[in-house]
């Protein structure tokens, strides 16, 4: 499974406001296997999902579920059409909001 979470710049807290997040911590996550290193990702302005006009590929298609502080209904749909699942959490540690999905 395919997980970003949406991290601020020096990636140490989830970040707020996943549809101008340019900084996200990408993790393939396989069933039985240990937890694998995050990829970091810096996503260019024009990548930024909120100005996305879905003309092309995509840094985060493929995720499976996008994990932020907060997100609005339209950014939801928006991911929901690339097959992502967005949860939000309290959790301020990347580590701990991925152990909790």
């Amino acid at each position: 499974m395919k997980i970003a979470i949406a991290v601020n710049a020096d990636a140490t807290q989830v970040s707020g406001h996943a549809g101008q997040a340019r900084h996200w911590l990408l993790f393939d996550c396989q069933p039985g296997t240990p937890v694998p290193p995050a990829t970091p990702l810096m996503l260019s302005e024009q990548q930024l999902p909120h100005h996305f006009r879905d003309d092309g590929p995509h840094p985060l298609h493929g995720v499976e579920v996008m994990v932020a502080a907060s997100a609005g209904d339209g950014f939801k749909r928006h991911m929901a059409g690339w097959g992502a699942q967005v949860l939000l959490t309290g959790e301020t540690d990347p580590q701990r909001a991925l152990s909790a999905v």
